[in-house]
C-alpha cells in the first residue's frame, strides 16, 4: 500500500480521529492547581497591575510573595506563552499527526503540566506553597468559571 493510499484512508477518518485525539486530551487534564496555575498565567496585563485584583491579593497578601517570588511567576507566564506559541503545539495535518502523537502525549499528558509546575514551585517556599493549595481548594473552581 502506499503512502498516499494510506493517507487518504487516514483523512476518510479524519472526524473519528478528531474526536479521539480530543477525547484523550480531555482524559489528560491538569489537576485543580494547575488548571488554576494556567488560568491565572493567561490573564492579560491589567490582572497583574491591579493593585487590588486576584493576582495581588492572593500572591502577595495571602502567601506573602517577595516582590522578587513575584517577578518570577511574571517570568513563568511568558515561559507558558513561549510554549502555547510552539508552532508543534498546532493542529498537523492528519498523515503528521502520527508522527507527533509522542510529542502530543508529552505537551498534553503532563510532562508539559509538571515542568511548568515545578518552575512554579521553585519560587515558593513550602509554607508559601500550602498557603497556594488551601486558596485554590477553595476558590479555585470559582475562578476557573470566571472569564476576567
Amino acid at each position: 500500500m502506499k503512502i498516499g493510499a494510506v493517507a487518504q484512508a487516514f483523512e476518510a477518518q479524519a472526524a473519528i480521529v478528531e474526536t479521539c485525539m480530543k477525547t484523550l486530551e480531555k482524559s489528560l487534564g491538569a489537576c485543580l492547581p494547575m488548571s488554576f496555575l494556567e488560568w491565572v498565567l493567561d490573564k492579560g496585563d491589567k490582572f497583574y497591575e491591579d493593585t487590588s485584583g486576584l493576582f495581588l491579593s492572593l500572591f502577595r497578601d495571602e502567601m506573602g510573595s517577595s516582590p522578587q517570588q513575584m517577578a518570577q511567576v511574571l517570568e513563568l507566564r511568558n515561559y507558558k506563552r513561549k510554549q502555547n506559541n510552539d508552532p508543534a503545539r498546532d493542529k498537523q495535518p492528519l498523515v503528521d499527526s502520527f508522527r507527533q502523537l509522542e510529542h502530543f502525549l508529552k505537551q498534553k499528558g503532563g510532562l508539559h503540566h509538571a515542568d511548568m509546575f515545578d518552575k512554579f514551585r521553585a519560587i515558593f517556599t513550602p509554607r508559601q506553597l500550602a498557603l497556594y493549595f488551601k486558596w485554590v481548594a477553595k476558590w479555585g473552581p470559582i475562578c476557573l468559571k470566571i472569564n476576567v
